[in-house]
């Protein structure tokens, strides 16, 4: 058995998951936009499989501001957006990489 055809499953399953946190961070226009952006970075099949931790970082950074008190909500929104950020261009990063590495493998192969 493949995991390719696992992966289109999975990646729902994480859209589906990230859509339910945007609704019921509905309040916060914030809140949704840092999960939309996560959102399209996890659904982009070139940065995907990218930058695991980051993400799981910025998911928990992103919580950490939805629920933070009004006197951490400052200090607490910077870090998502942070993390967020980091996370996009880690996976960009990342991807970058392996595609070098990948060109590096085929102009060795010539």
């Amino acid at each position: 058995m493949s995991a390719r055809p696992i992966v289109p499953f999975v990646l729902g399953l994480v859209l589906a998951a990230t859509a339910a946190m945007s609704a019921f961070a509905a309040d916060n226009p914030v809140v949704v936009q840092l999960n939309q952006r996560l959102a399209r970075l996890q659904s982009d099949p070139a940065l995907a499989e990218f930058a695991a931790y980051e993400k799981l970082q910025a998911q928990h950074a992103v919580a950490a501001f939805d629920d933070a008190r009004r006197s951490q909500r400052e200090t607490l929104q910077y870090v998502a957006e942070r993390r967020v950020e980091i996370a996009e261009i880690a996976a960009r990063t990342q991807a970058a990489r392996r595609e070098a590495d990948r060109m590096d493998r085929t102009r060795s192969e010539l």
